[in-house]
């Protein structure tokens, strides 16, 4: 009898332990299976910034981004800078229509108005002040009659002598790549209003001052401005290189 009863109670003993074993694994894997799901799945510290809207770091891939970056540069007409001496393509109009060559001297630059569709700096000459400006080349398609806008330009600039702008000025006609050019000569004191003519403010005068355009009448691409104002001698210097670049003109095949 006392046997027996050892050994049930022997058994039961075992039994618990058994069940505590069980349940200590389990505990045990619940919490090895929570750990697992915070390392496959942790916060991306690139989309928590961004959320914030702080800046993040950029991974440090920059030699092997370069290349794409020059792509996609080039498939939005964003020109690369030129090899030296080879100049470069400077392409405007829906599909980059129309093609240009620059001079590698030249430099394309970000635009500093929303209605210019391409900006390119132009590097003062040698023996201008040291606080001229470079010459600026602007190219953007506008509507407009083409007198009007002669007119127009006239308009920002005074003679020294007080005589009329427009008998101070020149302006003839050509054809490039088949469309009817208009070119114009506007010498004089540049009336310039650094913040664009609906801005306001202050007017700059700019004494001895030139401008050289180019009215472009380009088909089914509409009408396109393309102008070089500066300094007179950085623009006396590069007179030869604008005509050039205006006669440059391709229009790309559909």
């Amino acid at each position: 009898m006392f046997s027996q009863t050892k050994i049930s109670f022997l058994v039961l003993i075992s039994l618990v332990s058994v069940v505590s074993l069980a349940g200590c694994d389990a505990k045990k894997a619940v919490k090895e299976d929570t750990a697992q799901l915070s390392v496959d799945e942790p916060e991306t510290p690139g989309d928590a910034a961004d959320d914030k809207g702080v800046e993040t770091t950029e991974p440090e891939v920059e030699a092997d981004a370069a290349p794409a970056k020059e792509a996609a540069d080039a498939a939005t007409n964003d020109t690369a800078a030129p090899a030296a001496g080879d100049g470069f393509e400077v392409a405007v109009a829906k599909g980059g229509a129309l093609v240009f060559k620059a001079p590698s001297s030249w430099k394309k630059v970000k635009p500093r108005s929303f209605v210019v569709e391409y900006e390119i700096s132009v590097p003062k000459s040698e023996g201008e002040a040291d606080d001229a400006a470079d010459g600026r080349l602007t190219i953007m398609g506008a509507g407009g009659n083409v007198q009007a806008n002669i007119d127009r330009w006239y308009g920002q600039y005074t003679q020294p002598d007080g005589s009329k702008t427009a008998d101070n000025s020149t302006v003839t006609e050509s054809e490039v790549a088949g469309c009817d050019v208009t070119w114009v000569d506007i010498e004089g004191t540049l009336m310039d209003r650094p913040g664009g003519p609906m801005a306001g403010g202050a007017v700059v005068e700019r004494e001895n001052y030139r401008t050289l355009a180019s009215i472009i009448q380009a088909g089914d691409h509409g009408q396109y401005f393309i102008k070089l104002y500066g300094p007179v001698k950085t623009i006396n210097d590069n007179e030869a290189a604008f005509r050039s670049f205006v006669q440059s003109l391709v229009i790309a095949k559909d």
